[in-house]
């Protein structure tokens, strides 16, 4: 681990982590924008996509966590990925929009 990565590291302890994404109560979709702009300024994005993902879903909360375990994956690989993730949650959270 270089010094660079550590001293990075060591400064995400003093970072508070974002707040859990709400998927119920107001706007899902406003909620879902929010959640993944802060967890985009909280994240290590050089980490593997692994481990992003799994910082991604330890800081989702236990809600959108319930929702993730019913989600459908292409395989087992994407399910712990962070950008099958993201879009599995994108899907969920926003849909299809049409624009008349």
């Amino acid at each position: 681990m270089g010094l660079i990565t550590l001293v990075y590291l060591m400064s995400l302890q003093n970072l508070r982590a974002p707040d859990p994404l709400k998927l119920s109560g107001g706007n899902v979709a406003d909620n879902w924008k929010r959640f993944k702009e802060q967890f985009a300024n909280y994240e290590l994005s050089e980490s593997s996509p692994e481990k992003r993902a799994a910082v991604f879903l330890t800081c989702i909360g236990n809600d959108a966590y319930d929702v993730y375990r019913t989600m459908e994956f292409e395989s087992d690989e994407d399910r712990r990925r962070l950008d099958p993730v993201i879009a599995s949650f994108e899907q969920f959270c926003i849909g299809n929009v049409n624009v008349t």
